[in-house]
């Protein structure tokens, strides 16, 4: 199996704050999937409203909000439909590092869902026929969760909407798609890259950077929110940046 890792690393000039985005993927197969089965199915996940069981390895994925897709790719495998991306994508909602991987696949573009900030695609879901939906990092509410669950087995948030650490996130998928050892992998790879920066760049140690985005709610006021990360290689593994495409961004999300 070809396997390619790539890791970037995005250092804002007037920040002291790494942003990380990790792929490491491997060809689909003929199914147009490189999921694989390895015995660890049936998998159950717990979240925000309940739990997930995943009966067989995935063979299509769908994935929704923000860091699932780079997650499945970091682990090999490829959606069939992910979330348009309004944040550093190009025209068609697609990240720069997600499209230079599907290019250096050879493999076409995934179906883009659309995002109107309000609710998923549901018959744009239904058409690209997912048998998993992967929404760890999302906005989902409980009532869009139930209606994504009709469409294929849905696995949401730990706890609640827009705060999942990006390292859970890629154990999340990891573990959904029977790939929990990868996704340990990826996370090694990623604090090696962490590590490797920090030393590159002493000047940044124990510097702070804090992140603010306003998250709307059902009402007309809009709740702020910051998350404050170190530069320093042990607490920049534990980063929480709001997104891997920009480290403040403004998105909508309903709670229960």
């Amino acid at each position: 199996m070809h396997a390619r890792r790539t890791i970037a690393v995005l250092a804002a000039a007037t920040a002291a704050a790494l942003s990380l985005a990790g792929c490491s993927t491997a060809a689909p197969d003929e199914s147009g999937s490189s999921a694989a089965a390895d015995g660890t199915f049936p998998v159950t996940i717990e979240h925000a409203f309940g739990e997930t069981e995943i009966p067989a390895a995935p063979e299509r994925v769908a994935t929704w909000g923000w860091g699932s897709t780079e997650a499945a790719l970091a682990v090999g495998v490829v959606p069939v439909a992910m979330a348009q991306q309004a944040y550093g994508a190009d025209a068609d909602g697609v990240l720069p590092w997600v499209a230079d991987e599907l290019d250096e696949l050879g493999v076409e573009t995934p179906t883009i869902l659309t995002d109107d900030g309000e609710a998923p695609p549901y018959e744009e879901l239904v058409e690209a026929a997912p048998d998993v939906i992967l929404a760890p990092y999302s906005g989902i509410t409980e009532e869009q969760y139930e209606l994504l669950s009709e469409i294929a087995p849905t696995v949401a948030y730990p706890d609640e909407p827009w705060t999942t650490p990006w390292r859970e996130t890629v154990t999340i998928v990891g573990t959904a798609l029977g790939k929990a050892d990868e996704a340990q992998d990826v996370l090694e790879d990623l604090d090696a890259e962490l590590a490797a920066q920090a030393e590159a760049h002493p000047e940044l140690d124990g510097q702070t950077i804090a992140a603010v985005w306003d998250v709307g709610g059902t009402s007309t006021s809009t709740r702020r929110r910051t998350r404050a990360w170190s530069s320093s290689p042990r607490s920049a593994s534990r980063t929480r940046p709001p997104s891997p495409s920009s480290p403040t961004a403004t998105r909508r999300s309903t709670t229960r």
